[in-house]
C-alpha cells in the first residue's frame, strides 16, 4: 500500500465524522486547507517518517485535491432517503391520507413537497418526513382533479413506522407536527 493510497483512505475515515447527512457513495470534495484534512495529512507523515513537526514545509509537495467519501454509515442510525426513492412513496401516500382524515378541514390537503426525509432501521423502519402540506381549494371526498390550486402551506413533519410482517396495516403515524399550526393540535 503507497502513501497516496493510505492518504486517500485516512481522509475518507477522517471526513465522514464531519459530513452533514451523509448518502452512502456520496463523494464531495473538501477544502485542503480543512483542519480535519491538515490533521490528517499531519497524522500520516507523522506515522510514515517518525515524529515530525508539521507546521514546516517538509518537502512533501503541494495537495492539489481533496476528497471524502462515504463508505458505511452508523447501524441503527438515521439515513437520509433521496425524495425519489421508490419505498419512500407508499410512505408519503400513507401520511397524506392519514393526515387528510386527521386535519379539521373540509379542503383536500396535499404533500406537495419533501424537504427531508430520513431512514432508521429499528424492528422495521423509521421515516422520518419534513415537508410542505398545502390545502387545496378542492373539496375532501370529491375526486381530486389535477387543477386543484394551493391555498396555504405549512411546514410539517411526521414520522411514520414501518413493520411489513405485521398483518394489521403495516404502517403507523406515530407523530405529526406543524410549524405554523393553523389551530390544530399534534397527534
Amino acid at each position: 500500500m503507497n502513501s497516496l493510497t493510505v492518504l486517500s483512505v485516512l481522509l475518507m475515515v477522517v471526513m465522514v465524522r464531519t459530513a452533514p447527512d451523509p448518502l452512502p457513495g456520496d463523494v464531495k470534495d473538501v477544502d485542503p486547507n480543512n483542519l480535519a484534512v491538515k490533521n490528517a495529512i499531519g497524522f500520516l507523515f507523522n506515522a510514515i517518517h517518525g515524529s515530525i513537526d508539521t507546521t514546516q514545509a517538509i518537502g512533501m509537495g503541494k495537495v492539489l485535491k481533496t476528497q471524502s467519501q462515504v463508505v458505511s454509515v452508523i447501524l441503527g442510525g438515521k439515513q437520509v432517503v433521496r425524495s425519489n426513492d421508490p419505498d419512500l412513496q407508499p410512505i408519503i401516500d400513507f401520511t397524506e391520507s392519514m393526515l387528510n382524515n386527521g386535519v379539521n378541514s373540509i379542503y383536500t390537503h396535499k404533500i406537495a413537497n419533501i424537504l427531508k426525509a430520513e431512514r432508521q432501521v429499528v424492528s422495521g423502519d423509521k421515516y422520518y418526513l419534513t415537508f410542505e402540506f398545502k390545502r387545496t381549494n378542492c373539496l375532501k371526498g370529491q375526486p381530486i382533479p389535477e387543477n386543484c390550486v394551493f391555498t396555504k402551506t405549512e411546514i410539517c413533519s411526521a414520522e411514520v413506522w414501518s413493520q411489513p410482517w405485521l398483518s394489521d396495516g403495516k404502517l403507523q403515524l406515530i407523530s405529526f407536527h406543524c410549524e405554523r399550526p393553523e389551530k390544530r393540535d399534534s397527534f
